[in-house]
């Protein structure tokens, strides 16, 4: 059994498209109505008004055009519309997230402050640029009176590269 140029695989719309491509053919049914009675009132419009055969027909393509896109965007509006409202009935406050440090916190309340030390500078490696961190784990140095040159560094990342006078002198003493 030979294969001929004829017994070639073609692809399809769907394997194109994949999954949406179903989408496409419902969404295509659904214009289908509006299409055709936009189409049919402005014929039916032209007709009435006396234009010639094909002012009728481009009242047609006219009709069908602005009834197809005119309920594409009622749909489109309303289930944009609906799924808005139902977000904000599920989720009402869609507020950034805030980082909470209250496993630091409670490794400090217990007396672990080496703990929350190394939770911090974890925290810190993941975002650099984020600086509560690095004022929470200074404050958490200083405040126990453990590691002063580790608390003046975690301040130092904290404002910024500076020459060495203007570090010295902003450093709490």
């Amino acid at each position: 059994m030979s294969a001929g140029t004829g017994d070639e695989y073609r692809p399809t719309y769907f394997d194109k498209h994949g999954p949406e491509g179903a989408a496409h053919w419902k969404i295509a049914s659904y214009l289908l109505v509006p299409i055709v009675g936009g189409g049919l009132v402005g014929t039916t419009y032209f007709a009435h008004q006396g234009f010639s055969n094909a002012g009728v027909i481009a009242g047609g393509l006219v009709g069908a055009l602005l009834g197809g896109a005119g309920s594409a965007l009622f749909v489109i509006s309303m289930s944009e519309g609906m799924g808005t409202m139902f977000g904000e009935f599920i989720q009402p406050n869609r507020s950034p997230y805030e980082r909470q440090y209250s496993y630091e916190d409670s490794l400090v309340m217990r007396g672990d402050v080496e703990g929350a030390l190394a939770s911090y500078e974890k925290i810190i490696a993941e975002a650099p640029n984020d600086p509560q961190p690095r004022i929470r784990a200074a404050r958490c140095s200083k405040g126990r009176h453990l590691r002063f040159q580790q608390a003046r560094r975690h301040l130092s990342r904290v404002a910024g590269p500076r020459d060495e006078r203007s570090a010295r002198a902003q450093a709490p003493h």
